[in-house]
């Protein structure tokens, strides 16, 4: 539909729950970027729930790349509430491959 009309989707959003059920829509749509648009908000509050998190998205990097698609995170403001000396934000930059994930 897009491309009867002269357009493209580069990039999108994707829920993190079930992401790996949604890539055949990614690749439907010719998205080269997949990107998680923010997580539930109820483990903000948790700095070990960032350090999961970008274990995970490392994962969801390395399942997307070799299908030519590059994996990035959606920051809000939540990722910069600080946990002592670092914030939620903080903890996925340091924890993160850049390669693997983009976070914009």
């Amino acid at each position: 539909m897009l491309a009867d009309h002269g357009l493209r989707a580069p990039s999108g959003h994707v829920d993190y729950k079930g992401f790996e059920r949604k890539l055949d829509y990614a690749h439907a749509l010719g998205f080269e970027y997949v990107v998680c648009p923010m997580f539930g908000q109820e483990h903000v509050e948790l700095t070990r729930w960032f350090q999961a998190a970008a274990d995970q998205f490392k994962s969801l990097g390395r399942e997307v790349t070799p299908v030519g698609n590059a994996f990035g995170f959606h920051k809000h403001n939540y990722e910069f509430r600080r946990f002592g000396d670092v914030s939620g934000f903080d903890t996925l930059v340091a924890q993160t491959d850049p390669k693997l994930c983009g976070l914009n």
